[in-house]
């Protein structure tokens, strides 16, 4: 018989000489499964210490940021193609053209500023922090803090953001060949619902 279990039956008879020895082990059975699951509670539950740590370490500020600017310039070149589709085949006036550039050129900027504004770190902070909690333990935690503080962690979280970078640049080559055919789709959706006469 566990100590724990031990010692807490010689309480309980004690306490309880005429108690039936059934109940008296159904309520030590209860005891002990509550403690074990408490434990486990506060074994498993992360510490918002060592989650800040891992995101020093692994550089998340940086590599958010470094997100926020690649979808800026994806924003940009594709916004510009799109306009470019749109007017083809389309005589335009210089004042309609020079109208439609600033319009474009305010709504980039206008999204832009949002995306800096609204996609910060200390903005997602909580929510990074939430989803660490929610997926990773304790041990996990600090294994990966581990990985991080090594030369190769270090290394690694550098890097991330250069191999990054060339993946949303190969992302952008993607979609700049498919806009024409979005625009396509557009084009003919609106055709067949018989708005454009």
């Amino acid at each position: 018989m566990p100590l724990l279990v031990q010692t807490a039956w010689c309480s309980l008879s004690k306490t309880h000489p005429f108690i039936h020895p059934t109940i008296a082990m159904k309520k030590l059975l209860s005891l002990s499964i509550a403690i074990l699951i408490s434990c486990h509670a506060v074994a498993a539950q992360t510490t918002q210490e060592s989650i800040d740590r891992l995101f020093v370490l692994a550089k998340i500020d940086s590599t958010i940021s470094q997100t926020v600017e690649s979808s800026n310039k994806n924003l940009q070149q594709m916004s510009q193609q799109m306009m470019q589709q749109f007017t083809v085949g389309k005589s335009l006036t210089p004042s309609q053209q020079k109208f439609m550039d600033a319009a474009m050129q305010t709504t980039v900027q206008s999204t832009i500023k949002l995306f800096h504004e609204e996609f910060t770190f200390e903005k997602l902070r909580a929510q990074y922090a939430q989803a660490y909690r929610e997926t990773f333990t304790q041990k996990e935690i600090d294994d990966l803090s581990g990985f991080y503080e090594s030369p190769v962690g270090q290394s690694f979280a550098s890097k991330m953001t250069i191999v990054d970078e060339k993946f949303l640049a190969v992302r952008r080559a993607k979609m700049q060949a498919i806009v024409p055919k979005m625009m396509e789709i557009i084009q003919n959706s609106v055709k067949d619902s018989g708005l454009q006469k």
